[in-house]
């Protein structure tokens, strides 16, 4: 045969195998469809709440070009779902990859913003995608690969940054624990048995205003007075009366410190204590405040009685332009909810 023929039959051989139509892929299809189900759910606002994490709000209206995350998502699942459906393993894996990868920057950005659950569900389903492309394209003859570099870094990038946001989301599920949560305080305090100041601030605060008890152990003798404390305010009692009954030798032993009930609190605790850190503190008494705290809240009243219901000043135009008293209203707003008059602690 003519080296010519061969040649042109060698194309035509590579032509037929390109276009060749495959079979269905089943399970590429599946995850697919289900995840096109999910993001078209997601983006028209689902009334089953999967998010427990702040990120959900965060990147629920997040838009690229004015398209939402959540359309352009559908999208890219429409195109794996048309692969797959027409048995194209190679190029469902292609494009798999890609989004991956883009998915991979999103996960990124999550870890150090806020991550969202139902993008976690979404990039769960790329990765499932892309497996499933190929192990399908593995089933294909003449298309079954070995190990892939490629592959391999892309498979890691994505693991880790996937890993870091579920520890993210498994961290802020673990709260500060409260000692005594009086309702809706809009106070915290912090405190330390072992801190004279701390105990004052107890005592000063008990019954005078609404507040959230959080304890933290400087030492082991604390965490032994805190579990009384703990029972004594469950029977009824104050946190400064149940203070006050409590002494420093309360301690049960070493065995007794490491009950399931000792270890759970020593866990609280620590919690506590670290969540004291994350705010910028090293040390206690440690208040937090949800709103304006009272002492500025006392002095935006007094500056509100003492000025006009309308303040005025000057513009660079030698206009006057006329201040609402609202500016002075307290409160905590959030998202477009006005903050209502006179919602001081």
């Amino acid at each position: 045969m003519p080296r010519g023929n061969f040649t042109k039959n060698l194309k035509k051989d590579k032509v037929r195998l390109m276009t060749k139509t495959y079979p269905a892929l089943g399970a590429p299809l599946i995850v697919a469809a289900l995840a096109v189900a999910f993001c078209v759910w997601t983006a028209f606002g689902n009334d089953v709440n999967i998010c427990v994490t702040t990120g959900c709000a965060l990147y629920q209206d997040f838009s690229v070009a004015g398209v939402s995350l959540w359309w352009i998502g559908c999208g890219a699942f429409l195109l794996l779902c048309a692969c797959a459906l027409f048995g194209q393993a190679r190029i469902g894996r292609a494009l798999a990859a890609i989004f991956l990868w883009g998915d991979a920057c999103l996960l990124a950005l999550m870890a150090a913003t806020s991550p969202c659950v139902s993008c976690l569900v979404a990039a769960f389903f790329f990765f499932a995608s892309y497996i499933a492309f190929g192990m399908a394209g593995k089933t294909i003859p003449q298309r079954a690969s070995g190990f892939s570099w490629g592959s391999f870094i892309l498979k890691s990038v994505w693991s880790f940054f996937f890993i870091i946001n579920l520890g993210l989301v498994a961290r802020s599920q673990l709260n500060v624990w409260p000692l005594l949560d009086e309702g809706d305080a809009r106070t915290r305090l912090f405190f330390s048995l072992s801190c004279p100041r701390c105990l004052e601030s107890v005592d000063a605060l008990a019954g005078r205003i609404d507040i959230a008890y959080y304890p933290v152990a400087e030492n082991e003798e604390d965490i032994f007075r805190v579990a009384r404390i703990k029972k004594l305010v469950e029977e009824g009692a104050g946190v400064a009366d149940a203070i006050a009954r409590t002494r420093d030798d309360e301690n049960g032993g070493y065995l007794a410190g490491y009950t399931p009930e000792m270890l759970l609190l020593r866990f609280r605790l620590l919690r506590n204590k670290s969540y004291i850190f994350q705010a910028g503190s090293q040390g206690v008494p440690f208040f937090e405040y949800l709103g304006v705290p009272p002492d500025v809240m006392q002095k935006i009243k007094a500056a509100r009685e003492e000025r006009s219901p309308r303040i005025e000043r000057s513009s660079e135009a030698g206009k006057s332009e006329a201040l609402p008293p609202e500016l002075f209203d307290s409160g905590q707003c959030v998202g477009d909810k006005p903050c209502p008059p006179d919602s001081g602690l």
